[in-house]
């Protein structure tokens, strides 16, 4: 609740562009995607915050 009211919004979300479709790939692969979708989030102006799993990985799932 903090991140909204320092951020004067109302609401959120959680977007990723890491493991496309649900399809776990490497570190590596997930790189270009997201970096893409950062930049998209900036050109709209938009406010975000990169998180990382508690696990220290992006995937944090297990085949």
């Amino acid at each position: 609740m903090t991140l909204h009211l320092d951020n004067d919004t109302l609401s959120s979300a959680f977007l990723t562009a890491y493991n496309p479709f649900s399809n776990i790939v490497t570190d590596a692969e997930n790189t270009a995607p997201h970096r893409t979708l950062e930049a998209e989030l900036a050109d709209l102006g938009l406010t975000f915050r990169a998180v990382t799993a508690a696990t220290g990985t992006a995937r944090g799932l297990k085949k």
